[in-house]
């Protein structure tokens, strides 16, 4: 089995191969620039981290989400109405004081999602236009944090705005 070390959309890595001598920018030798046509374009700098908040108790955020959470320098989170205020954000405040964060607050519709059929066109457009707000973070050199009630990978927005934000720009770095 060849393992190679690459980021995959759930944000688990399979253990790195030992460089070989003849790698460019292995141990011992000089950083060389890269070069064709890809070393024109800048890879996402930044990474976005869904973070599941659990069943409410801020209690129960794990090290990481913390550890997490007190470094991005963005947190979007989801609103479920229009005028509202974000669950996830009213839990994370509890543990994390989000001062000195850019907070962006998105109303994702809260409409039913069923298999093998398009989302409403306003559950999509709200895909859309958050998976865009990450991706200008990400492009920046920025990490996100989006915060996720329950489970991030079971019926979450998150995985929604993942999925959005990779066909949209399949290099984004998203981990789970």
């Amino acid at each position: 089995m060849d393992l190679k070390s690459e980021p995959v959309a759930t944000g688990f890595t399979t253990p790195p191969s030992p460089p070989s001598p003849d790698t460019p920018n292995s141990p011992g030798r000089r950083h060389q620039p890269a070069k064709g046509p890809s070393a024109a374009k800048p890879a996402m700098a930044g990474t976005l981290h869904v973070v599941g908040v659990g069943p409410g108790d801020p209690e129960l955020l794990t090290l990481k989400a913390v550890r997490l959470l007190e470094q991005a320098p963005v947190w979007l989170v989801p609103k479920s109405s229009r005028e509202g205020d974000s669950t996830a954000l009213n839990i994370l405040a509890q543990v994390v004081d989000p001062a000195g964060k850019e907070v962006v607050s998105h109303h994702f519709p809260m409409l039913k999602i069923r298999m093998n059929q398009p989302p409403a066109p306003e559950v999509a457009a709200a895909w859309r236009v958050a998976a865009e707000l990450v991706g200008e973070r990400l492009a920046a050199g920025q990490d996100v944090i989006f915060p996720t009630l329950g489970d991030p990978a079971i019926y979450s927005t998150g995985f929604y705005l993942c999925e959005t934000l990779l066909e949209l720009t399949p290099k984004a770095k998203v981990e789970i």
